[in-house]
């Protein structure tokens, strides 16, 4: 393995081969950080995961294996999840459409078999919509998102003391809460 050094950092192609003569990992570095493609390889030579890094985080798309068989992809972003990740069964076809923002799991999560859709759980930064809440709620929420804002602040101007201590002391379950919060932020883009 050869590690090339600029002003004491690795800095370029870092490459390794197993003891046995096959390839362990291709990786890019600048300024001691990966930065490029790393590239990792198994036993056999297969590939087991190729990513993309910049200035030493993932970012953009991370692709695993099994076998040399596509396993599962995901998009990320300054080192977070960030976009859709797909998982594979070992046909190759998708089994799970898994939709992340920022790290975390945010949006309609498909769960599928032979191609077609067996379960669908929606999220919101982070965490399962409880599945009595009806996508169509979800969908009405989004679009009520927006006048709730300002609802929301023409009722906070207006109210006197009490009304807002009888506001606060109305709490809504978590799930609720994280959900419009989720939807105000999806609105507001």
């Amino acid at each position: 393995m050869t590690i090339p050094f600029e002003n004491g950092l690795v800095h370029g192609l870092v490459r390794y081969q197993r003891p046995d003569g096959a390839h362990g990992f291709d990786a890019h570095y600048v300024a001691g950080k990966l930065h490029g493609l790393l590239a990792l390889y198994d036993a056999d030579g297969k590939p087991l995961q190729r990513a993309e890094y910049r200035d030493g985080k993932q970012h953009g798309m991370t692709t695993s294996y099994a076998g040399g068989r596509l396993r599962s992809s995901r998009a990320y972003r300054d080192g977070l999840l960030d976009g859709e990740a797909l998982c594979y069964d070992a046909g190759g076809q998708v089994v799970a459409r898994l939709p992340y923002r920022l790290g975390k799991l945010h949006g309609e999560a498909t769960f599928l078999k032979d191609g077609v859709p067996v379960r669908r759980v929606w999220y919101v930064d982070g965490a399962a919509i409880p599945s009595e809440v009806a996508a169509s709620e979800v969908t009405a929420a989004k679009h009520a998102a927006s006048a709730t804002r300002s609802t929301t602040a023409k009722i906070a101007a207006n109210a006197s003391a009490s009304q807002a201590a009888r506001a606060a002391a109305i709490t809504p379950p978590s799930w609720a809460v994280r959900l419009h919060r989720g939807l105000e932020r999806w609105v507001a883009g």
